[in-house]
């Protein structure tokens, strides 16, 4: 397999990852580290559309239905975007599909919190606002990138992440703030999905390697920044997210829970009955 380096812009890294490991030996691809990076990105933000579509037509009231659905298709518009890149740089993916259809859950990259189901509204809400939280100040930092075509998608990413965050900040407020039961319900949401979020700011030997070369930034800044945030605005109403030491990783590593399998088998199912096919 031969990669363009010129399109990667930047020089591939010795394949000496475990992930690259792995996708080198059950795939066949020799990954760069910036391309391993990306795809988790993208998978993540096509694992949230996914979720956010099973939600079109089923919200009240009428302009939050159209809201999440917009939030749909600007995310997969994300997703997109680094499928792309990576389609134009990696020569055995000769398209976005081929990325996404192709693969089995065991090499998707995509955070867990992002394919946790909605339960309810306030899961919902609570998803959204620890995921825009995080990937707002990620994209933040990716718009300095050394990384050319990363730091280009990231600015194209930026002001739709922005208004992503004014969306799932507000209803927060909302639901924290509402009745008592929409006050239970989000704090239920929180105990059970706060867990996840450890995985945002978990630093493996990619994300280390490349905030080293200002491609992507530290994620324990991201980290204080969320905090900042998150932090007051859940103190609000009593609950302290110090408090849950109990954390959920693997996402990242391609190690999934069952939620993941579902989507995949909905999402590929055309392209694995007619391989191949094409509107």
């Amino acid at each position: 397999m031969v990669l363009d380096k010129r399109k990667m812009n930047v020089r591939p890294k010795p394949q000496d990852t475990q992930l690259a490991k792995s996708f080198q030996h059950r795939l066949g691809l020799a990954l760069p580290i910036e391309a391993l990076y990306m795809l988790r990105l993208a998978d993540s933000n096509l694992i949230l559309s996914h979720r956010l579509q099973e939600l079109c037509g089923k919200t009240a009231p009428l302009e939050e239905d159209l809201a999440l659905s917009n939030l749909a298709i600007n995310f997969l518009g994300h997703a997109r975007l680094f499928y792309q890149h990576l389609s134009e740089s990696i020569e055995q993916w000769k398209s976005e599909d081929d990325i996404v259809m192709k693969r089995s859950e065991r090499f998707f990259l995509s955070l867990l919190l992002c394919e946790q189901p909605n339960v309810d509204f306030a899961y919902t809400m609570v998803r959204q606002f620890f995921y825009d939280l995080f990937y707002l100040e990620l994209m933040k930092g990716l718009c300095t990138s050394k990384h050319l075509p990363m730091q280009n998608i990231a600015q194209k990413i930026f002001p739709e992440a922005s208004y992503h965050l004014q969306h799932s900040q507000h209803w927060m407020n909302v639901l924290l703030h509402g009745s008592k039961e929409s006050l239970a319900r989000t704090k239920k949401a929180i105990q059970v999905l706060v867990p996840y979020t450890a995985e945002f700011f978990l630093s493996d030997e990619i994300d280390l390697a490349l905030a080293e070369e200002k491609i992507a930034p530290p994620l324990v800044e991201i980290q204080k920044k969320w905090e900042q945030i998150a932090l007051p605005l859940c103190m609000s109403v009593g609950i302290d997210l110090k408090q849950y030491k109990h954390t959920i990783i693997g996402g990242k590593q391609g190690k999934h829970q069952e939620y993941l399998g579902h989507i995949l088998a909905e999402l590929q199912y055309m392209q694995k009955s007619y391989p191949g096919l094409s509107w």
